[in-house]
């Protein structure tokens, strides 16, 4: 596969410096390839942001001499650090908030665990006292009964007669 791109060639320095639409677009093309081919999505300014480039308009100082290379060499480091750092925090906070849900996840199933504990207990004694109410209702059906069987046994009928 033919590589579209030209290798240490400085792209955003050329399309700044462009003059006609289509050397320009022919750039942005060359470079978009550079881009995807060497992975560099999200590590260098995308083709959005560099069209709008031109030679009085860069958002970083291009220079050639050495001492200007070294200031923007230190300024590059500088901004570097300066996204380490602000990487450095997200991953903090990041961080902080997953131990904050694993605590609150980890106190939501204690307390499940509790409910559910309570609830078990609860069914016990409810089935106990449901037992201990069908055996009285039982007992107390069989104490009438018996009850009832030994008025039935002991009473005089009126209409009965008594043999001589």
């Amino acid at each position: 596969m033919a590589k579209n791109y030209r290798d240490n060639f400085d792209y955003s320095e050329a399309i700044a410096n462009s003059t006609s639409k289509a050397e320009r677009d022919r750039l942005l093309a060359e470079r978009q390839n550079k881009i995807d081919a060497e992975g560099l999505t999200g590590k260098v300014a995308d083709n959005s942001a560099v069209s709008t480039w031109t030679s009085s308009y860069r958002p970083y100082y291009v220079a050639s001499s050495s001492s200007a290379s070294k200031a923007a060499s230190e300024n590059a480091e500088r901004v570097s650090s300066l996204y380490d750092a602000a990487e450095k925090a997200r991953l903090q906070r990041f961080e902080a908030a997953r131990t904050r849900i694993r605590q609150q996840l980890s106190s939501n199933l204690s307390s499940i665990d509790s409910d559910y504990a309570a609830a078990v207990r609860q069914a016990n004694i409810s089935a106990r006292q449901l037992q201990e109410f069908h055996q009285a209702s039982h007992n107390s059906h069989l104490e009438s009964q018996r009850t009832h069987h030994h008025n039935t046994n002991h009473a005089t009928p009126q209409n009965q007669r008594t043999r001589p």
